[in-house]
């Protein structure tokens, strides 16, 4: 009996919490977030300023004003002002660390495989 109580609670509080960790719109934040700050929870960029609203609460924007964009945590500077080569460098720079990566985790796995 007590065991089956027990289940029960563990389920209740599973559906419970899983039900606050959805994230309809897929922009980083919970419905409940969203909820709670004012942004639409069926729309990942609610400013429609080009930034999804997780990323903009991440690197402190306000995800209800187009005229606030989030800030290169490097430089201090609004990310629009970088230029677009800064954007394809680090696009290249990731993507070249990225298959390196998994270059080495592939090789390794297979020397262990034999």
């Amino acid at each position: 009996m007590i065991l089956k109580l027990l289940t029960l609670i563990f389920v209740i509080t599973l559906i419970f919490n899983v039900s606050y960790a959805i994230d309809t719109d897929g922009d980083g934040l919970d419905d409940l977030t969203e909820a709670t700050i004012g942004t639409r929870e069926n729309s990942m960029d609610t400013d429609e300023d080009g930034f999804s609203d997780g990323v903009e609460v991440e690197f402190g924007s306000d995800p209800l004003n187009v005229k606030s964009s989030p800030e290169n945590q490097i430089t201090g500077f609004s990310i629009r002002e970088l230029p677009m080569q800064n954007y394809l460098i680090a696009l290249l720079v990731v993507t070249i660390i990225s298959q390196v990566t998994l270059f080495f985790h592939v090789s390794k796995k297979r020397k262990g495989d034999h």
